[in-house]
C-alpha cells in the first residue's frame, strides 16, 4: 500500500477508485484520510488558482528577484530582503503557511503537495 500511495499520481482513475474502495471496505481510516488528502491535493484547478494568487500577490508586494552576487554579504542581504517580502504572502494561504512560520524554512511533509508545486512555480517565475 505504501508504494501505491507514493505513486498515487501515476495511477489511472480506475486504480485510484479501487484504492478508495479498498480503504472503505477494510475500515482503514488512516488510509481513507490519506487517499482523500491525495485526491484533494491533486486537483489542477486549485494548483492553478493558488499559483495565480501567489504570483499576483508577489507582483503587488513588489517581491524582488532573487539575484546571485559574488559577495557573500550581498547574497545574504538579497536573500533576507527577498524572504522578508515573500513570508507574508505565503502566510496568507493554508497550503503554503507552514513553509516559513518564523525565520526558519520548513520543508513540506509531502513533496507532491499543491502548496509545494505552487511555491516552486512562484520561485521559478
Amino acid at each position: 500500500m505504501k508504494t501505491m500511495l507514493e505513486k498515487y499520481d501515476t495511477l489511472d482513475e480506475d486504480s485510484k477508485n479501487e484504492l478508495i474502495r479498498h480503504a472503505i471496505s477494510t475500515g482503514n481510516e488512516n488510509l481513507q484520510s490519506r487517499l482523500l488528502m491525495l485526491r484533494q491535493s491533486k486537483t489542477g484547478t486549485s494548483l492553478a488558482k493558488l499559483t495565480k494568487e501567489l504570483i499576483k500577490l508577489a507582483d503587488s508586494y513588489k517581491v524582488p528577484e532573487l539575484k546571485f552576487d559574488e559577495q557573500a554579504s550581498k547574497r545574504r542581504f538579497n536573500y533576507q530582503a527577498w524572504i522578508m517580502k515573500l513570508q507574508p504572502i505565503l502566510a496568507m494561504f493554508s497550503q503554503t503557511a507552514s513553509v516559513l512560520p518564523n525565520d526558519k524554512v520548513v520543508p513540506f511533509s509531502h513533496p507532491h503537495a499543491t502548496g509545494n508545486w505552487a511555491l516552486y512555480l512562484l520561485i521559478s517565475s
